[in-house]
């Protein structure tokens, strides 16, 4: 899943360049300015304006989103 439509939204963390969001199943989104690799993932964009999950954090005991960090509780194999 790469859009975050018809998933439930827990939380965002907005800012001024980029946006998370966290999801139901611990999904986490990001998008807007991926200029220095901020939004979790290589992209070949300056600019994201699409919700991408952030694969890399699949399966992760994500609890929140805030200040622009993702907060991870406990271990996970990435």
């Amino acid at each position: 899943t790469t859009s975050v439509s018809g998933v439930k939204v827990k939380h965002v963390s907005c800012g001024a360049r980029h946006t998370l969001a966290l999801c139901e199943g611990a999904e986490v989104f990001s998008w807007g300015d991926a200029t220095f690799g901020q939004l979790g993932y290589m992209i070949n964009l300056k600019l994201n304006h699409n919700p991408t999950r952030i694969s890399v954090l699949e399966g992760a005991p994500v609890i929140q989103v805030k200040w622009h960090l993702v907060w991870v509780y406990g271990r996970w194999k990435s």
